[in-house]
């Protein structure tokens, strides 16, 4: 299972520490993969200066794409997670014969299209490539689609966050019109269809489908629909939420040319994808919370005795001898004495209780979920998994396997109002009470729910399951790194693998492998388990942080980099492949590997320009491709670490 489309994310990540959304909408969108993106022949794209470039393999030089970029366009992409954001500006077909960018951006998000042919550059006269569109729209992150083969792209123009916007489609030889207030769109390569969010003549948002070939003839498949939630790209199968009147919401699965089925009412979201009919949700309890039900105002009663100082009140009158100044004669009168310290203390007293009652009132404004339920949805029936959910740790849908942590939330200590400054401190203390509080348990359809640390000896603070479903590896209190066999959807046979381990991952069954970070003085080393045995790769990773390190599962390679300087966010760049490490090179900012193109790194970064010099690895010398590069655009073909 993997995210193709990278504008929208995971409702939750079922891998490390997951915890409860607290919006639905900023997370929603699965896309379930049949077929694992190559990266055969795929270019680097950097941004130089305020240029969109690209370098393909035996180029000499590299060839500009877009610019000059907008002022905005620079500083949106100065964001790290912006930078990560592969195919925003530009994307590739999965044969990599073809790429698709986005040039003459406007500060208002609009944009051209354009295409051409890799790797031979097409008669353009004298342009970059193909005009396809002009004014395009930016939605949710992105400025346009395109199909796995490269012969249709999709794109809105005219877009709103309101009225929505025109939504097109284009075959390389003309562009057709399909609907207009179009808030949001897919499209499902194999079935040929493109599914896409617009409003009614009563203002409801519904969902559209429409076929390939026939884009004229669309099917409305419902009304009042919050948000597609998942798409299956063999069946063209959807999941969507509609809202309900209670604030919660239905859950339904609809194929193409057949009707919708309701499977769950009143849920607050799924948990991850759906696998072979069965998915984990959520239900929340009908109480209305708010943040301040989950504070203890150990400041209500002082505040109250808190009154506005009057300057009268200090202020007194003294009857004091006096000389007259001309005569120096003696007389007695009444003098006024004003305590300017002690009223300034009791006017800041004052104002800090008025922001004290601020802070109540966005308290009491700030919705606060209420202890919610986990279910578990198979074979068209839920059962229950437990009340009072907190978060999840893992979570197997084909199985019926779970992983979670539940907590009384009636027992979580509160936060006093005295610690917190804004809501949210007071969010992210109360989190911290119910984490402590909240104990980890299993879950499987067969055995029912058991306290974790009973089966398994110990509580584990990161989980991973297996892709075949046979293995379960954790890390327990204290470090220690362990593995599980998985039978009947229950883990057994408890084997360490090696103690003061602070974080590890997990990559593909063909090659069957952790990488882990060991604690060691104050950095941490980094291993390799693999057959049955560790293996140090390097005794000097330092603290994990920015300093993480890429697993590229398709050449069997690992890059990390050792001496990392935290402040200027560089080190020493090595690749680790058979067993062995072979240094890079020192200073290196970035870098961005592919097996067809090779690895492009960046080195002598300077902060106050943002910019270093790129450099392409070789067999020897490594060659400068170009100075003033502020980033590369990376294609998601590794594993973070």
């Amino acid at each position: 299972m993997q995210v193709l489309r990278q504008r929208k994310a995971l409702i939750f990540a079922l891998l490390i520490f997951v915890v409860a959304a607290a919006a639905i909408l900023a997370a929603l969108f699965i896309l379930k993969s049949s077929v694992k993106s190559s990266t055969s022949e795929a270019p680097v794209v950097f941004l130089r200066d305020n240029l969109l470039m690209m370098m393909q393999k035996d180029e000499q030089q590299p060839t500009e794409l877009s610019g000059p970029l907008p002022q905005n366009e620079l500083m949106q992409a100065a964001e790290p997670w912006r930078q990560m954001s592969y195919n925003r500006l530009f994307k590739l077909n999965e044969q990599r014969d073809k790429i698709f960018f986005v040039r003459e951006l406007t500060n208002d998000s609009k944009a051209v299209l354009y295409y051409r042919d890799l790797p031979e550059s097409p008669n353009t006269g004298g342009k970059p490539g193909v005009e396809l569109a002009s004014a395009i729209s930016e939605v949710k992150e992105t400025f346009f689609e395109i199909s796995n083969d490269g012969k249709v792209a999709i794109y809105i123009k005219d877009y709103g966050k309101q009225t929505g916007g025109s939504l097109y489609i284009h075959n390389l030889r003309k562009e057709v019109l399909v609907d207009d207030q179009v808030t949001d769109y897919y499209y499902v390569d194999k079935p040929g269809l493109l599914y896409y969010m617009t409003f009614d003549e009563q203002n409801r948002q519904i969902i559209k489908m429409a076929k390939q070939n026939s884009f004229d003839k669309k099917t409305v498949i419902d009304t009042d629909v919050l948000a597609i939630t998942e798409i299956d790209p063999d069946s063209g199968e959807i999941h969507y939420l509609k809202p309900t009147s209670t604030g919660s919401h239905d859950f339904y699965s609809k194929l193409p040319d057949q009707s919708p089925v309701k499977l769950v009412s009143n849920m607050q979201f799924n948990i991850g994808d759906t696998q072979e009919g069965s998915f984990f949700y959520r239900k929340l309890e009908p109480a209305k919370l708010t943040l301040f039900d989950a504070m203890t105002d150990d400041l209500a009663e002082s505040d109250a005795k808190i009154k506005e100082p009057n300057s009268e009140d200090f202020t007194t009158v003294e009857r004091k001898r006096m000389i007259n100044y001309w005569t120096g004669e003696p007389y007695e009168a009444d003098v006024e004495e004003f305590d300017k310290s002690g009223f300034n203390e009791a006017n800041q007293r004052y104002e800090e209780k008025i922001n004290r009652d601020s802070l109540r009132r966005e308290l009491k404004a700030r919705d606060f979920d209420p202890p919610g339920s986990l279910h578990f949805f198979s074979g068209g029936a839920s059962v229950v998994v437990t009340d009072n959910y907190e978060s999840l740790l893992l979570a197997d849908a084909k199985t019926g396997m779970v992983i979670y942590k539940k907590a009384d939330y009636a027992t979580v200590p509160k936060v006093p109002l005295s610690e917190v400054s804004f809501p949210e401190e007071a969010m992210a203390k109360y989190e911290e009470h119910l984490n402590d509080a909240a104990e980890a348990y299993l879950f499987t359809p067969k055995t029912g729910t058991v306290k974790l640390d009973q089966v398994l000896g110990s509580s584990l603070s990161q989980v991973r399951l297996s892709l075949d479903g046979q293995k379960l590896y954790g890390i327990e209190k204290g470090g220690t790194l362990v593995a599980f066999d998985v039978e009947e959807g229950f883990p057994v046979h408890r084997k360490v693998l090696d103690e003061d381990v602070s974080l590890f991952q997990y990559f593909t069954e063909e090659k069957a492998k952790l990488f882990y970070y060991k604690r060691m003085g104050e950095g941490h080393a980094l291993y390799e388990y693999a057959n049955g045995a560790s293996r140090q790769i390097s005794a000097d990773i330092g603290m994990i942080g920015f300093n993480i390190g890429k697993y590229y599962p398709q050449p069997d390679e690992l890059y990390y980099f050792t001496e990392y300087d935290s402040d200027e966010h560089a080190g020493t760049l090595y690749r680790y492949r058979d067993g062995k490490s072979v240094k890079i090179a020192d200073n290196v900012h970035e870098y961005y590997y592919n097996e067809s193109s090779g690895l492009y790194y960046i080195v002598n970064f300077d902060w106050s320009q943002g910019t270093g010099d790129l450099m392409r690895a070789g067999d020897g010398k490594p060659e400068q491709v170009a100075d003033r590069v502020r980033f590369m655009l990376e294609e998601p073909a590794y594993q973070r670490l």
